[in-house]
């Protein structure tokens, strides 16, 4: 109730699915939900191995929260995905700045 799907992300193992409250990983036996409040951090990695911002170059993206969880880079879905999970982030530790 009163969530909305911003994105679906298919992978190997399931789907990705970006709401706006939480990152949902969809698996054969059931599912993982991530709030994203319980988000510490996001990392992504190009080619090389190195650490990237830019979605269009990212190969995977590792999803921080009380365990990490490695999205692969294997649709066109994936750079949008990666992109609203940093203006989320984004936004919240700005929300967080402001009431300092």
């Amino acid at each position: 109730p009163k969530e909305t799907v911003k994105v679906i992300c298919p992978q190997k193992k399931g789907r990705w699915i970006l709401t706006n409250k939480r990152l949902l990983l969809e698996e054969k036996g059931g599912f993982h939900a991530i709030p994203l409040d319980k988000i510490k951090s996001i990392q992504g990695k190009n080619a090389a191995g190195n650490r990237t911002a830019s979605a269009a170059s990212m190969v995977s993206l590792t999803v921080k929260a009380d365990k990490d969880f490695l999205i692969q880079n294997s649709n066109d879905q994936f750079p949008e995905l990666a992109k609203l999970l940093q203006s989320e982030l984004k936004k919240r530790k700005e929300k967080a700045e402001k009431k300092k």
